[in-house]
């Protein structure tokens, strides 16, 4: 089944996306690398075949030295 989907990382709109549902989890999509140390929040949009929307926000602590 194909889906469409979008995530919007600290605000800014990573595009349109489409995937497929398989029987596997070899597929998985890293929309995101590192984060710096600070707050952040990411959405996740799931446009097709229905619409959700999940979001999460967390903090980057400084590295220890």
């Amino acid at each position: 089944m194909e889906y469409t989907y979008r995530w919007v990382v600290d605000g800014q709109d990573e595009g349109r996306k489409t995937g497929w549902v398989t029987t596997t989890t070899k597929d998985r999509r890293e929309p995101f690398g590192a984060f710096e140390a600070g707050r952040h929040t990411i959405v996740y949009h799931l446009l097709t075949p229905t619409r959700a929307t999940r979001s999460v926000s967390f903090t980057v602590c400084e590295p220890y030295s």
